[in-house]
This record gives C-alpha cells, structure tokens and sequence, in this order.
C-alpha cells in the first residue's frame, strides 16, 4: 500500500527519469533493441525518451497480454499507434518481435531495493517473461518507491540496476 501511496512524478521529474534512463541506454551502445512499457495511471509517461530513441534508430518493442498470464513484446514506431490492450495499457499493434539475443529492457515496478529486488503488481507477466528471455535488465521507478528490503521468491527475476529521477543508476550486486 506504501508504494502504491506515492504521488506520481510531476513533469520535471519525468524529465528528470527519461535523461537517466537516456544514459543508461547509452552505456550500452551494442544494443539497439530496446523492450519498454507502455504507462499505467501511476506509472511515469516515458514517452519523450521513447521518441529520442526512436530519431536515433532504436528498434522499440511493448508488450501485450494474453489473459493466461503471458507478455510477448512487439515492434512500434509511435506510441500513437498503439491501442488500448487487454487491462487498459496501451498495446503495438505490429508482430516483429526483438531478434536481438539480450535486447535492453525497461522494467516497470512498484519499487525496488538497490541489489535489484523488485516489486511487481502481483501478476508475474514480467518474472515469467524474464525468466524465458534473456535481457539487460533496468528497473524504472520514482526515488520514493526504492526500499531497503522488499519479499523475494525463488522466482522473482532480479533487475541489474535501478534508474530513478534522483539517480541514474543503483547498480546491482546480483549480476
């Protein structure tokens, strides 16, 4: 309840996050696939970022679920070509998947600790899709919502670092 208390981040913070996560992209200049999340009502609007990436010929890949609790990614070009999906979030409409063997992937959460540890919103499409798909994996979420311990399972998928507003990265020890 704490984490889903907090105020959504206001337009200079948002600002703030897509320039941390615009660099931490670039730390990895091998790859130019990235896997990114279309936003929920409390979850950051990274549009801006995505449109940056774009101009600069990354390949971007959403998500859509499948109502057995699966998550496959698929290619977009324009967040306005994406429509309303299964839960409400937006989804491409495109079938191109990543082809890339460890594309970069942008994950959502409703917070994380430093070493990676993250919480979802209870439905597991990202653990069961981290699982099968190796990726380079970066949390997303506001400095409010990074905690010193969260509950972990044997099937929780660790991120390898944390970008906030505040913090370009909380490099993880679990790599």
């Amino acid at each position: 309840r704490r984490f889903r208390a907090v105020a959504p981040l206001n337009e200079e913070q948002v600002h703030a996050l897509c320039g941390n996560l615009y660099r931490a992209v670039k730390r990895h200049p091998a790859v130019r696939q990235v896997l990114v999340f279309l936003p929920t009502k409390k979850e950051p609007d990274l549009t801006p970022l995505y449109r940056r990436l774009l101009e600069e010929g990354y390949a971007l890949y959403a998500p859509r679920c499948g109502r057995q609790g699966q998550m496959e990614f698929y290619r977009f070009d324009t967040v306005e070509q994406c429509v309303p999906g299964l839960y409400g979030i937006l989804e491409p409409t495109g079938h191109e998947r990543p082809s890339c063997p460890r594309p970069l992937m942008l994950v959502p959460g409703l917070a994380f600790t430093a070493d990676g540890v993250r919480l979802g919103k209870g439905g597991g499409y990202y653990d069961r899709y981290l699982a099968a798909h190796p990726c380079i994996r970066i949390g997303v979420c506001p400095s409010a919502c990074l905690a010193g311990w969260l509950p972990a399972e044997a099937y929780d998928i660790p991120v390898d670092e944390v970008v906030t507003e505040r913090k370009e990265s909380h490099e993880s020890d679990k790599r």
